[in-house]
């Protein structure tokens, strides 16, 4: 596809946006914006190496969500692949941006993962799945879910971007931003996220 295609898609796609009153926070220029950078993004991703996977040492889109500074390591539509803790090589389609939260530090001492629902509105809740290694079902780490309006929506949004019968997620926790906040920059992350009490 190329880019002036891409335009003509995303034209497309936010009249339907908008006349179903959904758009994207920053408006019509910006979702066409990013759907340029997408399809930039979906060519650098195929030409990765696992060295530069591992390490994060190559271009990334980096966007603001509501005062959070992401880098957006996957775009919607690439295909995420890496090696588990037994050497088994794994991939799948992500259907939603997938990224990290710059700023904050996780249980595996990376920045804490972020899944994105382009085309959210704003003022939604945030959920954070709770995620465990799936032989041991030991806390693993964290995995953030935005721009989703359930628990249901954001626990089948998680799941489709696994494997079929991924086994990873143990709970979700719903929170506000305000509160998302406090706690991803300030809490303990060697344990699940629990509700917060003020």
């Amino acid at each position: 596809m190329s880019d002036n295609q891409l335009v003509e898609w995303i034209d497309k796609c936010l009249t339907c946006q908008e006349k179903d009153g959904n758009i994207f926070e920053n408006g019509r220029n910006e979702m066409k914006h990013l759907g340029l950078i997408q399809l930039q993004f979906l060519k650098i991703a195929k030409e990765l190496s696992e060295k530069q996977k591992e390490s994060g040492n190559y271009k990334k889109q980096h966007r603001m969500f509501e005062g959070l500074d992401i880098s957006i390591e996957n775009p919607k539509g690439s295909i995420r692949s890496g090696v588990d803790k037994d050497g088994k090589e794994w991939s799948c389609e992500l259907y939603h941006h997938y990224g990290y939260i710059k700023g904050t530090k996780g249980n595996d001492k990376d920045h804490i993962d972020v899944f994105i629902n382009v085309g959210a509105k704003k003022n939604l809740p945030v959920f954070v799945v709770n995620q465990v290694d799936v032989k041991s079902k030991k806390f693993d780490e964290h995995k953030v879910m935005l721009g989703f309006n359930t628990a249901e929506e954001a626990e089948k949004a998680y799941l489709a971007n696994y494997e079929k019968g991924w086994k990873g997620l143990d709970s979700i926790v719903q929170l506000s931003m305000d509160d998302f906040k406090d706690w991803v920059f300030k809490g303990t992350k060697k344990n699940p996220c629990e509700i917060i009490v003020k």
